[in-house]
Formats: C-alpha cells, structure tokens, sequence
C-alpha cells in the first residue's frame, strides 16, 4: 500500500522544479517592500490596491534574475547578484545618505552607476567560480529567501486583526440596505452649486504669522472683498487629519482620538455627508489627493490619481518606493503627485456650467508635504519634499497653494456667483518643534489647532467666528435647508 501510494505521488518535473526555485527566491525578496508599506498602512488601504506595485516589483526582479542567469550562466549566482541587486536598488537612498555622511562630495551620479557596474563584474567573474563556492553561492541566497519569508509572514500575520475587521465592516455594510437612503431627507427648490474645499495643513492668519513671520493679509483681504465670511479664531479639536475629516463627512462628532485608526477611515467612505446631498438631488464629485477611500462608494464622478494606491498619507505605494530607490530622481522630473495637484485646482472650477446642482468636496494635500513646490510653483529638490527645518519649504508651497486657490476661487465665483463654498484647513502647519538659534520651542497647541474657516453664500452674511469646521458646516446646511437636518453634533 506504501508503494502503490508513493507510486502515484504528484511531483513537479524536474526541470519545472528547477525553474521555479530560483524565481521564489528572488520573488521573496522583490515583493517585501510593497507588503511591508501595505501592512504597516492595511487600515488605509484595501488588498485591490497592491495589485500593480507587487505586478510591477515581480518583474522587475523577474527580469533581474533572467538577466543575470545569461551573463553568469550560472542559477546559483544569479540568484544572489539579483537579490543583493534589488536590495541596493530598493534601500539606495538610505545608504546614500550614509556614505554621504563620510564622502559628502559623491553625488548620485557617482555612487549609482558604480554599483551597477560592480554588480556587472561580479555577474560576469562568477563563471570563474569553482562548484565549491558555487554550492555555497547557492546556499546563501535560499538562506536570504528564507529570511524574507519569514518577515513576509511576520508582516501579513501582524496585520491579520485589521483584515478581520475590515471583513467584518464590509460584512455589515452589505447587509444594510442602502435604498432608501437617497429619500429620506427633504427636496428643497434651493439648490446652488455647493463646494467643500479642505487645505490639508493651511495654516490660518495668526499662525502663519507667529511661526512663519509671513503677512497673509492680502488673502483674508480678498475673501473679505469676494463676500466670504472669515473666522479668525476657529479651531478644531485635534490635528488628526482622520478625525476632522471624517467628522465632517458623517455631520457629527462621530470619531475621536480614541477611536481605532481603521473605524475612522472606513467612516468617511461614503458617508452620511454625500447620502444627504444626493438625496437633495445633487451630484455628488468628490477629489481627494489624499485618501483613496474618500472616492470609493456611490458618487456620480470622482477624481483621483490613476493608480489610487495611496498609503493614507497622500503617497502611492509606487512613489514610497521609488522615493527610497535608486530611481528616486525620476520623482523630481516626473511627479505625478505634483502634476495632480496642480490639475487638481483646475479641475474645481469647472462644474459651474452643469445642469443639474453639484456637491463638489475636495480634499488637497496642499500645503502638507510632501513639498512639491516652491513659491513661484518650480518643483522642489527630493531630497527637501519631507524638509521642515528649513522654513522655506513649507512657506514656499503654502504660498504657491495661496496663489492657485485664489484663481480657483475667482474662476468660480465669475461663473457661479451664486455657489456654495466652504474653505477651510483641517489644522495649522504641525511641524510640533522646531528650531530658533539653538534653542528648540515647541508650538502650542491652540496655534497647531488653528484652521483657516471662510464661508461664501452668495455674499450673505454668516457668523461663524470660533467655530470648528464641523460646527461651521452643520451651521451652513441649516441655513441653506432648514433647522431640521437629520445630524448631529454631540461628541461620539
């Protein structure tokens, strides 16, 4: 029975086997960085979303071993030179940055060919080698692929509770029908063109001022003469972005800093705040250049980067990646963040012509870094996208963000004078310590708290000084359609 049951034992050809092995351990090494990324941002982030990052790290590492499997002519090799190859290229930035600290005069231009070139030597001498080292050569990389492996499935296993959870949310949604959400609340005939627009990290007048010594005068002066209502002290409860915004998107308090980071991304996807305007008959567009949740569920038009793969923080999976690469300068010529948002602010003032009234919320990453710009709109050096001790920086693009949202602004109110906008900031610039001279000062908290809070009604006037962005909304819908909205505003 023994024989008979070894016997008929499915075993992979030979040459299949031999094929297949070396590509395992070359894959264990090029996908790591895609599932490290996800798992450590899974609440953000759907299983969908990595798809195109893990195709793209597969080949290319792929690619690397079949290369290099010609020029040695040898598995064993190959296999090694194309791990040693991906983690140089994928962690080239960090060590980079360390023999810079030794050398400070080797640029890219140095350093990045002269690994290349050696991995080249090295592919092409190997054919030298005797079976001895060749064994051992061979050895080295299955040890490499098990060790990736084994952090492979540390990463995956960590992240299990958050899939459990997402599963579950997802369970439940779908057995909650959503039918009758477009009837429940009342149609009203007074129905403008509606804008929310939220600055990711703009600073308000007085913040800007204290931190940065910077005027923004001539902004909270243009407002003023466009007829928006300007609030000069409003804050919000916190300067967790998660929090502000997906309070606003569900019209209540409904999370707070001690709610779990997953529950408050998967509030604000489709939230009560888009069911309320379609079932007041609007369609419901919304542009995010920061979460790629806010574009999913029932919205007539959405608009978001391509590849939509963000990890929460307004970067792709792909960029993270590249950014920590030896391909990181490709960032500064052709960054599609930086390109996105500039389209971006176009993209807002051309919904005045529509037939039917639209509900347009737009969620920039801008100012926040990364810092793309520089005053006059130039791209900045990569090597300061995450820069906050040199002022200039942030100040640079918060200028550039006051520039194109100012000609946003005037595009729409010349051709929907009679619009709904409501603009503010979900915090001030968060950069919590920084360094005047030599001593280390820490911002305080209602200055980080501070948000900039201007509401436009078609030149009516609005009191809305002191209040959080939330309260300033809810305050705009009951003026705009009745006292008796469906929401709430009590702490969760």
């Amino acid at each position: 029975m023994s024989q008979q049951s070894t016997k008929y034992r499915f075993r992979l050809p030979r040459w299949l086997a031999t094929a297949i092995r070396p590509c395992l351990t070359v894959l264990a090494v090029a996908v790591y960085p895609v599932i490290f990324l996800f798992t450590h941002n899974v609440a953000e982030l759907s299983i969908a979303q990595i798809r195109l990052p893990l195709i793209i790290m597969a080949m290319l590492g792929l690619g690397l071993l079949l290369f290099l499997r010609l020029l040695c002519q040898h598995s064993g090799a190959a296999v090694l030179l194309a791990q040693i190859s991906l983690l140089l290229g994928t962690y080239y930035r960090p060590l980079e940055s360390l023999i810079r600290q030794q050398w400070a005069a080797i640029r890219y231009w140095h350093l990045a060919p002269t690994l290349a070139l050696a991995v080249l030597i090295l592919a092409w001498t190997s054919r030298q080698l005797s079976d001895t080292w060749r064994l051992r050569i061979s050895q080295i990389s299955r040890n490499v692929a098990i060790v990736f492996g084994v952090l492979l499935l540390l990463n995956l296993v960590q992240a299990v509770p958050v899939f459990s959870k997402q599963l579950w949310a997802n369970l439940s949604d779908v057995s909650v029908s959503t039918a009758s959400d477009d009837g429940q609340f009342v149609q009203t005939t007074v129905r403008p063109n509606f804008y929310y627009i939220i600055l990711d990290e703009y600073s308000n007048f007085d913040s800007i001022r204290e931190r940065y010594n910077f005027d923004n005068t001539p902004f909270l002066e243009f407002l003023r003469q466009q007829g928006f209502n300007v609030s000069l002290t409003s804050r919000n409860a916190t300067t967790a972005t998660n929090i502000e915004v997906t309070n606003i998107m569900e019209m209540r308090a409904a999370v707070s800093g001690s709610t779990p980071t997953e529950q408050r991304v998967s509030s604000y996807k489709n939230g009560t705040l888009l069911k309320f305007f379609k079932g007041l008959g609007y369609q419901t567009v919304v542009l995010s250049t920061v979460w790629p949740g806010l574009l999913e569920g029932d919205i007539t038009y959405r608009y978001g980067v391509l590849s939509n793969l963000t990890d929460g923080h307004g970067q792709t999976l792909l960029s993270l990646i590249i950014k920590s690469s030896i391909l990181h300068p490709l960032l500064s010529y052709a960054s599609s963040s930086a390109g996105f948002i500039s389209a971006s602010f176009d993209f807002l003032g051309s919904f005045a012509d529509t037939r039917e009234p639209v509900f347009v919320f737009a969620h920039m990453r801008c100012p926040h870094q990364p810092f793309l710009f520089d005053a006059d709109g130039k791209p900045v050096p990569p090597e300061h996208h995450d820069n906050w001790q040199d002022e200039r920086y942030y100040l640079g693009q918060f200028v550039y963000t006051t520039r194109r949202i100012t000609e946003t602004l005037k595009t729409i109110l010349q051709r929907d004078p009679a619009a709904v906008i409501i603009l503010q900031s979900d915090h001030s610039a968060r950069d919590h310590e920084f360094v005047a001279g030599r001593t280390k000062h820490k911002l305080p908290a209602e200055q980080v708290t501070s948000i900039l809070n201007a509401v436009y009604l078609g030149g009516a006037e609005l009191d809305i000084e002191g209040l959080s962005g939330l309260e300033t909304s809810l305050l705009v819908y009951a003026e705009l359609f009745g006292p008796d909205l469906p929401v709430r505003g009590e702490a969760p």
